[in-house]
């Protein structure tokens, strides 16, 4: 994992109020695989997948220059958005 991939890592835990562990972390491949974890460690706060969505979009839109129109679930976080 890169030095930009771990930092995103960090915003997101406190952002969200969460951590996570080395192996989750490495398990993380896409937006949708980094809203689920989210999702996962927030259930009880009962966030929408929509309200995880925008927050992490924000995320990368703000600190790390993604365009908004690549922030897709589908996206790779280091291949298609080269945070690597």
């Amino acid at each position: 994992m890169g030095l930009i991939a771990l930092e995103l890592i960090l915003q997101v835990e406190d952002a969200f109020g969460i951590t996570f562990t080395d192996d989750e972390a490495l398990r993380i491949a896409t937006i949708a695989d980094f809203e689920r974890a989210i999702r996962e460690k927030v259930a009880s706060e009962d966030l929408t997948a929509e309200q995880v969505h925008a927050k992490l979009k924000e995320i990368l839109v703000r600190s790390f220059g993604i365009h908004e129109a690549d922030a897709v679930p589908s996206a790779r976080i280091v291949r298609d958005l080269g945070l690597d």
